[in-house]
């Protein structure tokens, strides 16, 4: 699945960094919009945008041009289309990895003498000829192509009438009044042979050109000089920082003044508590230099109590001091504050709309799904913390009986009467510790399976488990775990809204499931295999939904120590390399060349591949690391004459070992 395009190698990491990308969600009606002062050129001009398909099934409308449908650039069903009333290039190749990040340039320079060239397309660096399109019809030289760079209303995932598909961009430079080539927006990695993003250095954008990195708060901030900024329709930047719901207790008067509405960032909704008392108990206390609260009351007279250690203060509010208003009580409590309650009597209040310590708004973790800002882009960097890069998600491609893939497949509607199992489109290398996190949501989890899948093939079964794959998986009903096939004793039954984080540990062969961040104890003697992250459709027809998290938006909870998120970043500082070798029996053994140092190594003369208990530790005198490889250094530990051995080696570049020999 797109290889090339997914890993890139550590010699590529100082490069130009794309440090974010926007996802846009066709049922959110997301798109970006513009209408350009002035007419630009209508006959020259370069558009470069990376794209990560997620609808494969639709038409993507990337760039449109004008008030008409007939200009635009579309990916539908993979195939890629740039077209206008004066001419049509659609490819014979179909697009549709959705675990690859492609770039396209498209060029137009309509008075070239070459008809051939008036038009053209660049796929990852490539330009593509007349042979690679379906429809290659070409305009007449000077004609207008349309309504692209007019003054005219522009968008980005629309047409005028809607159409609008899910899909993630990056990088997206249109260059107005000059044609480019793919040179420009990118170059070959000289260690991977991957097509890259480079800095765009080419010069003026001219006049309605925009540079778009989806970087700030302003999603459609233009970034070239020329303040040709794009309007962001239904795509939000709502980050969370904490897990400030679960800190709550009580009962909301219904479903639709929940608990989670003090901490969504909206200042229209709010918490309405049903009769008794609600408390807000935040982990470790509240700390703060100043503490706001956003409040309504519809009628009479809103109280809420704050509690420290050795005093509280009880805050009235009425109507006439709190409709709709942020109230600072930084002079009245003091900090850290332990406690937070409120009584109500029926609807009449107090309504909690939000809260901010230190200017900074409390949003729940559980929001940043709805973030429609990420750090998936093409190129893998060190953000300070988990690493970042091309991420791993869900596979539309693997679809089961009609299941629904939405989000930047991130969001898995499952439909399916035969208890299918969807998979990621990545899978866990032979080493290393890797991390994901599931909620199941919807209105059942019915008999859902969590885990980690052998195989990526679309799968059914009659089974109501849906796991006769082999793998390792945690059951909804019982809490019981199976290990290929077969089930066991294992943790507490889970339900909606519960987090299901899924540690795998390939290094020692062991699983942990947490529901909630408690760890539901580990699994040892795990197969060592390439798994791939999946969830069963649960009951027949229930519907249950899935809501994956890899690392592009913040965990729910910090993963245990020393496991990482599934992205290319990661993927990037170990390589797992393997093969065999003939022992010799000799005091001074063989010499393995593996081109890398070893960071860690097993060897076993029965196990192909070698398995946790076959884990070799570095010494001079038994098996020691060389700059190109490893040396068995005695007669007898693995270096029986004539006997065949297998060993399996993470490497890191990094690593380096005091007691290397030189008599390699």
């Amino acid at each position: 699945m797109g290889i090339q395009q997914m890993i890139m190698a550590a010699g590529g990491l100082d490069a130009y960094l794309v440090s974010k990308s926007l996802r846009f969600n066709g049922d959110d009606d997301a798109h970006l919009s513009r209408t350009f002062d002035s007419g630009g050129s209508v006959t020259t001009w370069t558009f470069s945008f990376w794209i990560k398909g997620s609808d494969l099934a639709q038409a993507c409308y990337v760039f449109t041009g004008g008030t008409g449908t007939n200009s635009y650039i579309t990916m539908d069903v993979g195939q890629f289309r740039f077209t206008s009333d004066a001419h049509d290039l659609k490819t014979n190749a179909r697009y549709r990895d959705p675990a690859a990040w492609y770039h396209f340039v498209c060029v137009a320079n309509t008075t070239e003498s070459s008809a051939n060239d008036r038009t053209t397309v660049y796929v990852n660096g490539t330009q593509l000829v007349a042979a690679d399109f379906a429809t290659h019809n070409q305009p007449n030289g000077s004609d207008d192509l349309g309504d692209f760079g007019s003054a005219a209303v522009h968008y980005i995932n629309r047409l005028t009438t809607g159409s609008q598909q899910d899909f993630m961009l990056a990088d997206i430079h249109f260059i107005d009044g000059t044609a480019l080539d793919a040179d420009s927006f990118g170059e070959t990695n000289a260690d991977t042979g991957q097509w890259v993003p480079i800095e765009y250095t080419g010069g003026s954008y001219g006049t309605n050109g925009f540079y778009l990195k989806f970087n700030g708060t302003d999603l459609g901030e233009d970034s070239s000089g020329n303040d040709n900024h794009w309007t962001a329709n239904n795509l939000s930047t709502l980050v969370g920082n904490g897990n400030h719901a679960s800190e709550v207790s009580g009962t909301p008067y219904s479903a639709s003044y929940p608990i989670t509405n003090m901490f969504n960032g909206l200042t229209n909704t709010y918490i309405a508590a049903s009769s008794g008392s609600t408390t807000w108990t935040p982990v470790g206390g509240l700390s703060f230099t100043k503490l706001r609260a956003y409040l309504y009351q519809d009628s009479g007279t809103g109280e809420i109590t704050f509690n420290w250690s050795g005093g509280s203060y009880t805050l009235s509010f009425t109507n006439a001091t709190a409709n709709y208003d942020w109230i600072d009580v930084t002079s009245n409590v003091t900090s850290p504050v332990t406690s937070i309650q409120w009584d109500t009597s029926g609807t009449t209040g107090p309504y909690v709309v939000g809260w901010e310590v230190d200017d900074v708004e409390l949003i729940d973790n559980s929001f940043n799904a709805d973030c429609d800002v990420s750090t998936d882009t093409p190129t893998p960097f060190d953000d300070g913390g988990n690493g970042t890069g091309n991420y791993c998600t869900m596979n539309p491609l693997q679809n089961i009986a009609g299941d629904t893939f939405s989000q930047g497949n991130l969001q898995v509607d499952t439909h399916s009467s035969n208890y299918g199992t969807h998979t990621s489109t990545l899978a866990t290398p032979l080493s290393g510790k890797w991390y994901a996190e599931v909620t199941p949501t919807g209105s059942t989890v019915g008999y859902s399976i969590i885990g980690l899948v052998d195989t990526q093939a679309a799968h059914t079964t009659t089974s109501r488990h849906g796991i006769d794959l082999d793998g390792i998986g945690y059951y909804s009903s019982n809490g019981r775990r199976y290990i290929d096939q077969t089930s066991d004793t294992y943790g507490a039954t889970y339900t909606v809204n519960d987090v299901i984080g899924i540690a795998y540990n390939a290094d020692d062969q062991e699983a942990i499931f947490y529901k909630n961040n408690v760890s539901q104890g580990t699994i040892s003697s795990v197969p060592l295999r390439h798994y791939y992250f999946g969830a069963t459709d649960g009951d027949s027809g229930n519907g249950v939904t899935y809501e994956w998290n890899f690392g592009a938006r913040d965990f729910t909870y910090t993963p245990p120590d020393g496991f990482k998120a599934l992205n290319t970043y990661n993927l990037n500082t170990t390589t797992t390399l393997s093969g065999t070798y003939e022992g010799n029996g000799d005091a001074d053994g063989p010499v393995i060349w593996m081109n890398a140092t070893p960071a860690t190594l097993k060897i076993s003369s029965t196990n192909d591949p070698p398995q946790a208990g076959d884990a070799v530790t570095f010494s001079p005198t038994t098996v020691d690391p060389l700059a190109g490889g490893f040396k068995i250094r005695n007669a007898s530990t693995n270096n029986g004459s004539g006997t065949t051995y297998y060993w399996l080696a993470t490497t890191n570049r990094a690593f380096k070992y005091a007691n290397a020999q030189s008599n390699e």
